[in-house]
């Protein structure tokens, strides 16, 4: 029988049969087994469990890790995903084009990933995600997804839920499998090639697995509403910059814009050939991709082995690497100052632009010409090993002690950058053979000068977790319902997070070592108090469980959280679960690093005359944070009747308040929204300029840092105000039906949102932010339904997220409903083979338009590739 894509119990996950995979996990295993939201064996949490087993993911199409998460409803696409490397603020943070998972859209630090229990070094410019897409697909068992908080179970980042992938231990033979997936445009294709093998004996056994999967760029032109900036013809705005080329000339006096004409040098210019009203634009990001040439190799091994009749001693290691390249959007600047010295400024040129003598003048300017687009091209790599023992110490108590080493290092290379130094003296040259000529249509200067200002630059980034654990579980004593179990333990565990960015100006950059340690002490007690054995009329089954954990941490204190959960099925067909928890997440040590910078930057704002405001914005961290904090409750509804296996349902609510969270605006391109209330104040003077712009945290030539330019000062610096409320529903139905024709299933999982509303202060404005852009929507749902007989299958899946509204937008406008429909078709000749078709977005559905300055669609509720079919054959010997 297929395992559906669904919540289930945990007797339910480990009894189903997977075809082609490890062997079957019997019910005399089950008590050995632990089920994530628990350190107790045999245990079932009370808070709602996803199970991906392998079958299901193999059923799917999806060729890697981050693509069967994302197609859980529970699980929120935005946030770090390939193709947000270079935009917004995630495209900060993901310079290594990982992808994270982020349950209930709190964001993909506050879930919590685990490999086989264990947790993995974070990725991330600022360490703030776990890498999934570093998970070879092939070497996954299964998948549980956990959607409660669990801290009191695993300590921090357990917020949104847990996600803990299990990989395959105990495979025996040989596994080689290999697809091939082109889309039918022709402009992006994916490789897949595995192998497997494992082998036992009687006390033990060891197997190895191979992936490489490689997938080609996406290019914006591919996409006819990424292929511009200008998404009028789609009915949306014109975002095209007006740091463009040629460039334009802004005036201090008036605040227009001036064009620098097409079809001249920049030799003769005069401020009488500036063009007002016409603005030079460009879409600086058309000629670049939207996904990366990637190509990644993985190696997974497991062993065991047992010592006797009571220890048994185990052991994995996974190392992979992934290089990518990627082409980017050109350097630019705005308010580039350019002082009255440069070679290709006439006389009393600044007073005529500005209205007044000002000794300069600013452009606003594109370097495509000059330097073209910019290149991003990364190496990572990841390490981890754990070896550890497990002994009976009696009395069906069990011992494990083991530890790991989690590391991820990325080396990131961005190339045809500008040295702004290199370019503030090449502008203030008055040679004209050597001065830079910011006043061209094309390039027309130098090239020896241009040279001089390109640079490159390179990030190394390594995050390093070293852990150590030890814990015992088992039977404290015999109720008439069963065992009380007892969990316990100790978890010692050490963060590092070492950044290095190095500039081809001199080699030199600036160094960055973080480290902490976490000492932990956790239990967990599970009661049961009423089981087959001592059944009742209105009492079936009735079990407890409680859990706590203490965390303290070197850099900023300590925590402790508790969890009660408590299962009641008054018949054989009902069961009713419940949860109550205290979670929370650390800040990142990045985040306490104090670290700001500070810019002049031309923002939207709509409460501007103009649209926009000139706006001095500081960004930066925040030695003074501590642990943001949440309290979650779950009350959860199975069914299945007894007299109708063959049908289930499950509802589960679940209610979220987050305290504490760690915010700046979500850009500080947006910080004038009405959302950021607090951040932004008009009221200042030319000494409270001065106290910025001069000291070394100021980004640019300081020189345009005047009142009569600045008429904002923005504060984008990390602070601990932010509140998070979310109430909600996550639904299952599953429908099995065998008859000679085959065993037919089906089944839809769905999760909505009641409520989510988020303010970024205690004393800020609440906003609901489900329904609108780049924010999770209220329904989202996956339908599945499946046929097997004989050597054939076929699956079916509807993926459906609801219409939403763009706020952003002045007026509001509606985004449309996004469906898009998977399928598969497999072919077994014989136990060992099997072949297979896959349609992924079988209509080829273009996602919904979304008015955004990143392209016409929404990156966080759609997906760009269009129509994929993929070819697999998979050989087991």
């Amino acid at each position: 029988m297929t395992q559906n894509l669904s919540t289930t119990t945990q007797s339910e996950t480990t009894q189903t049969r997977q075809p082609n995979s490890d062997d079957e996990i019997t019910q005399s295993q089950l008590d050995e087994i632990i089920v994530t939201g628990s350190q107790i064996r045999g245990a079932e949490s009370a808070s709602p469990l996803v199970v991906i087993d392998r079958d299901t993911i193999a059923r799917s199409g999806y060729a890697t890790t981050q693509r069967v998460l994302q197609s859980i409803p529970q699980n929120f696409s935005g946030g770090p995903n390939i193709d947000t490397q270079t935009t917004g603020i995630e495209g900060t943070a993901n310079i290594a084009n990982g992808s994270g998972v982020n349950l209930r859209g709190l964001g993909a630090g506050s879930t919590l990933v685990l490999v086989n229990g264990r947790r993995q070094a974070p990725s991330g410019l600022l360490g703030g995600f776990v890498d999934v897409s570093s998970i070879p697909v092939t070497a996954i068992e299964r998948i549980e997804v956990l959607a409660d908080g669990a801290s009191a179970v695993y300590g921090s980042d357990a917020v949104g839920g847990v996600v803990n992938i299990i990989l395959r231990k105990d495979f025996e033979g040989i596994e080689a499998q290999a697809r091939f997936a082109p889309d039918t445009g022709n402009d992006y294709d994916e490789t897949q090639v595995s192998i497997a093998g494992g082998t036992s004996w009687s006390s033990g056994n060891v197997m190895a697995s191979y992936e490489l999967n490689n997938s080609s760029s996406l290019a914006n032109l591919d996409r006819p509403y990424l292929a511009s900036a200008d998404l009028t013809p789609f009915g949306g705005d014109d975002f095209r910059s007006d740091r463009s080329q040629p460039g334009n000339v802004f005036s201090l006096g008036t605040g227009e814009i001036l064009a620098i004409p097409a079809g001249q040098d920049g030799t003769m210019l005069t401020a009488a050939d500036l063009l007002a009203g016409a603005p030079n634009l460009s879409s600086n990001g058309a000629t670049s991709d939207i996904l990366p040439d990637q190509e990644q190799h993985s190696i997974y091994v497991s062993s065991r082995q047992e010592i006797g009749n009571k220890v048994e001693l185990f052991a994995e290691a996974r190392y992979r690497t992934r290089e990518t390249d990627q082409l980017a959007p050109p350097a630019t600047a705005q308010f580039m100052f350019v002082p009255t010295s440069n070679a290709f400024i006439d006389d009393a040129f600044d007073e005529a632009v500005n209205g007044f003598p000002a000794s300069f003048v600013l452009v606003h300017y594109s370097f495509i010409d000059d330097l073209g687009l910019v290149t991003i091209d990364t190496e990572s790599k990841t390490v981890d090993a754990l070896v550890g023992a497990s002994v009976d110490i009696g009395s069906d108590w069990l011992l494990e002690m083991y530890g790991s080493v989690s590391n991820e290092q990325s080396e990131v290379t961005t190339r045809n950058q500008v040295s702004f130094a290199a370019l503030d003296a090449a502008l203030a040259d008055s040679d004209p053979n050597t001065a830079f000529n910011p006043f061209g249509d094309g390039s027309n200067t130098n090239p020896s000068t241009v040279e001089s200002i390109r640079r490159s630059f390179q990030d190394d980034i390594e995050a390093e977790v070293r852990t150590i654990n030890i814990r015992a579980d088992g039977p404290l004593l015999a109720l008439s319902g069963g065992d009380v179990k007892l969990a316990m333990g100790l978890d010692y565990r050490e963060e590092e997070f070492d950044k290095r960015f190095v500039s081809s100006d001199n080699g030199l950059g600036t160094v960055t070592d973080l480290e902490r340690d976490v000492s932990a002490m956790f239990a967990e007690l599970f009661i049961p108090f009423v089981s087959q054995g001592n059944a009742t009329r209105f009492a079936r089954r009735l079990e407890i469980s409680l859990a706590a954990r203490y965390d303290d941490y070197s850099d900023f204190g300590s925590t402790t959280n508790p969890k009660f959960g408590l299962l009641w099925s008054p018949t054989d067909s009902i069961t009713f679960k419940s949860s109550y928890g205290t979670s929370f997440k650390t800040p990142r040590l990045v985040d306490l690093d104090p670290v700001e910078q500070a810019a002049i930057r031309r923002l939207d704002d709509p409460d501007s005359s103009t649209g926009r405001t000139n706006t001095l914005v500081r960004t930066g961290t925040n030695p003074s944070l501590t642990e943001e904090t949440s309290d979650t409750w779950s009350l959860g509804l199975v069914i299945r009747p007894i007299s109708f296996e063959q049908f289930s349902f499950s509802l589960n609510y679940f209610d979220i308040q987050y305290d504490n969270r760690i915010a700046a605006p979500d850009s500080f391109r947006n910080i004038h929204q009405p959302r950021f209330e607090g951040a932004v104040t008009f009221d200042f003077t030319q000494a409270d300029l001065d106290a910025i712009c001069l000291g070394p945290d100021f980004i640019g030539d300081p020189g345009p840092c005047t009142v009569d330019l600045v008429e904002a000062i923005g504060d984008a610096r990390l602070r601990n105000t932010a509140v998070t409320e979310i109430t909600g529903f996550d639904t299952s139905i599953a429908y099995d039906i065998e008859n000679d024709n085959g065993l037919w299933s089906f089944g839809i999982d769905a999760t909505v949102f009641e409520k989510y509303e988020e303010a970024f202060s205690t004393t800020a404005p609440v906003f609901e932010i489900a329904d609108t852009i780049g924010n999770p929507i209220s329904l989202q749902a996956r339908a599945r339904a499946s046929w097997t007989h004989s050597h054939f299958g076929a699956d079916l899946f509807v993926n459906y997220t609801d219409n939403y509204v763009d706020n952003v937008s002045i007026p509001e406008r509606k985004i449309d409903s996004y469906t898009t429909v998977d399928m598969q078709l497999s072919y077994h000749p014989d136990d060992s083979w099997l072949l297979s078709l896959s349609v992924l977005n079988l209509f080829d559905e273009d996602p919904p338009f979304a008015n955004t300055p990143f392209g016409g669609y929404d990156r966080a509720n759609a997906d760009p590739l269009r129509r994929l079919v993929a070819l697999q054959a998979r050989k087991v010997w």
